[in-house]
């Protein structure tokens, strides 16, 4: 026996409460009396007999005394962990939680809930093999993670999520619990601190959060917080609001909280839907700022198959439909397709479909809740109450402000309904805007008291199509504008046309990408010019760059069936893309400044025709790659202030935070780096910094010149 391992058992027994009763020299006993129960535990350092005198000390003093042969400090914390934390009750709430949110799901649909695995991209790779199992590996690996699952909106983040909950509890063992917080705006959001301390307190009563943080830095609790992108809600009123240096500052606060959480083998796991405040140059600045020591894994679920979904013969009806639909649908009607016969779906388009989803909801809802409203009554106010929500910037209030802004706003319509009643059971007013308040379309918000909309597709439709109806456009945030584009980008060419218009009525308010993203949901081409876009891991399938594209930056994205117009582009670089069925005009002589780095396109003709169009930059050679960019590509494996290095990095983001004019340099400096041997290339997307070359490293990063070439 140590005194160093008496010392771990003293501080490990403190933390869980326990009082130390006696100590010596191989032996010490703890008393634990909180609640109704008083237990002593006497650990054992050798084999040596237990006076009785000690334990009937104990015993007298209504103690109940259990004696433990030291089994080692890890296995006694696997103990301690076990008991307090209570865990097969805890996976026992875990199950439920989900079974409950599987249920929600079915009472939605209409039939049987049913998780759909898909293709996701880890960073920039797509992957088809099962998300949950490759996340659950991502929890036992050493050091600290972070984990950001992003999706459009109501694209299957908080259904991977719960699949994600459901297989910890089931499948990790005895010392291994979820933690999941669901976050939403809601009139009482607080800072987002207080939102997981809160969260700790009610999953785990009775025990303080300072023993709960201990066991998220041992990786025993991975910590899941939903909709992180909830919280971040601005106005548009004032457009100087509406640059991205102060919402980042707000984003970095909540990130600040998370990283603090990052320490031992803490695992942390994120769900945004896709917004450039988590994947551009201050986002990625962020993480490799000196206090930061974690790894980073960024997944995004692909946009849904239907083939996956409905099946070979569904899926080619569908195509029929028209061009945009063929290429995907939101998961929500794709279960309901899924679910409905082949003589259903014939004839008829997308809006039928969407018409006849919300028809099944809203007749369904008359006979389950006895409600005497016709569907477009019901429709009319929902749609109310989710223009009210978007305007007061909440996703989500109490059950009793849901029933009052329902009543306030239709009380002339629920009050006419009274007369379709008859007998004793007919209600009053409040008792008819009470049970709105708990219709099919709403449900409790996760495991708070809030109630909000059931899914973000009904969300989104719902308020697409007040806004549409509109005669001067309100200031919303732009997740709400969002949520609408995303619901009603499946939708025929004049609904989307109408949102567009109305939109556009507030669209100077918009940051860049907020309106390439309005763009690309609802017109699949550009409308206006744009200026020093940053766009990470797009789709882009049949766009058009119909207008200019200025000082801008794609990584890693995916162009299908497209055009390209070398007059449309001025300073802008393409790094890491991929290029299909794809065509160059160069339609004008001028040097545009066009970069196109690691990309790669299956038509051999077209990257012919992209090295042409930036000639200039051919005549550079080594000579011209001064020191500073060495450094630079250095310095994004190991960023000053930072202890160690980061050894792999993606080949994009070697150029984050560079100037658009200076790429052509960091591609020259990356390049002389690799013949140098201090970078090797695991793939054309993925490249490791050789430690064995520390010394030259080093020499680089401080800023020494070294030239020479390695044999």
């Amino acid at each position: 026996m140590s005194i160093n391992q008496q010392t771990e058992v003293k501080k490990l027994y403190e933390l869980y409460g326990f009082i130390m009763f006696e100590e010596r020299e191989n032996l010490l006993a703890f008393v634990y009396d909180q609640g109704y129960f008083k237990n002593a535990e006497v650990i054992k350092f050798s084999d040596a007999k237990i006076d009785d005198d000690l334990l009937e000390n104990l015993k007298e003093l209504e103690y109940t005394p259990q004696v433990t042969v030291f089994p080692g400090i890890e296995k006694l914390n696997q103990k301690l962990f076990r008991g307090f934390f209570k865990v097969d009750n805890y996976k026992g709430k875990v199950r439920k939680g989900y079974q409950k949110f599987n249920d929600n799901q079915t009472n939605i649909l209409g039939f049987d809930y049913e998780y759909i695995k898909g293709s996701y991209y880890e960073d920039i790779e797509i992957k088809y093999d099962d998300l949950i199992n490759h996340m659950i590996t991502k929890l036992y690996e050493e050091g600290p993670q972070l984990i950001v699952l992003e999706a459009a909106a109501g694209y299957g983040k908080t259904c991977t999520v719960y699949e994600l909950y459901n297989e910890i509890a089931l499948n990790t063992g005895d010392y291994c619990i979820p933690l999941m917080t669901e976050l939403s705006r809601n009139r009482k959001a607080k800072i987002f601190r207080y939102v997981l301390l809160d969260e700790i307190d009610k999953n785990f009563p009775g025990l303080n959060s300072e023993l709960v943080e201990k066991e998220i830095h041992s990786g025993r609790i991975p910590v899941i917080v939903d909709g992180f992108d909830e919280l971040l809600i601005r106005s548009h009123a004032n457009k100087e609001s509406s640059d991205s240096v102060g919402q980042f500052d707000d984003i970095e606060s909540m990130l600040r909280t998370i990283g603090e959480m990052l320490k031992g083998n803490a695992k942390i796991i994120l769900t945004s839907r896709k917004t450039a405040l988590l994947s551009g140059d201050k986002f990625h600045g962020w993480l490799n700022n000196g206090d930061n020591d974690f790894g980073v894994t960024r997944i995004t679920l692909n946009e849904p198959s239907m083939r996956d979904w409905v099946g070979q013969e569904k899926a080619s009806i569908i195509n029929g439909y028209g061009t945009t639909v063929g290429m995907l649908l939101n998961p929500v009607i794709l279960a309901y397709i899924k679910n409905i016969s082949v003589d259903d779906l014939q004839n008829k388009n997308i809006e039928k479909l969407i018409e006849d989803y919300f028809i099944k909801l809203l007749t369904r809802e008359q006979t389950r809740q006895h409600i005497k409203l016709s569907v477009a009554e019901q429709m009319k106010i929902f749609e109310g109450l989710a223009y009210q929500m978007s305007i007061n910037g909440i996703t989500s209030d109490s059950r009793d402000n849901i029933k009052s802004m329902i009543y306030e706003s239709n009380w002339n319509i629920i009050e006419k309904s009274l007369d379709n009643y008859y007998g004793s059971d007919k209600p009053d007013s409040e008792s008819v805007a009470n049970t709105l308040a708990g219709h099919v379309l709403l449900d409790r918000n996760g495991s708070s008291d809030e109630v909000g909309f059931i899914n973000e597709f009904i969300f989104g439709i719902l308020l697409g199509n007040v806004i549409c109806e509109q005669s001067s456009m309100d200031y919303l945030d732009m997740k709400f504008i969002d949520l609408a584009c995303t619901s009603f980008e499946i939708r025929d060419e004049g609904r989307k046309n109408n949102l567009y218009n109305k939109i556009r009525e507030i669209s100077d308010a918009f940051m860049e990408m907020e309106k390439l993203e309005v763009d690309i949901k609802l017109k699949n081409s550009l409308t206006d010019r744009y200026k020093s876009l940053s766009v990470e891991n797009r789709v882009f399938n049949s766009f058009v760059f119909g207008e200019t594209v200025e000082s801008s930056v794609f990584y890693s994205c995916v162009f299908t069936n497209m055009s390209f117009n070398k007059s449309i582009f001025f300073q802008t670089t393409f790094i890491d893309c991929k290029f299909f069925n794809c065509t160059f005009y160069c339609d004008t002589e001028n040097d545009h400044l066009i970069h196109f780095i690691n990309c790669n396109s299956e038509d051999r003709e077209f990257m012919n025709l992209v090295d042409s169009s930036d000639s200039n930059s051919k005549d550079l050679t080594e000579d011209d790659i001064i020191e500073k960019y060495e450094r630079i590509v250095i310095e994004q494996y190991w960023p000053p202030g930072k202890k160690a290095a980061q050894l792999k990095r993606a080949y994009r983001t070697l150029f984050y935070g560079v100037e658009h004019v200076d790429h052509v340099y960091i591609e020259m400096a990356i390049n002389r780096l690799k013949r140098k041997g201090i970078l090797n290339a695991v793939s054309s997307t993925l490249y490791i910094l050789d430690v064995s070359k520390m010394g030259e490293i080093q020499d680089i990063k401080n800023g020494k010149g070294v030239w020479e070439l390695n044999d």
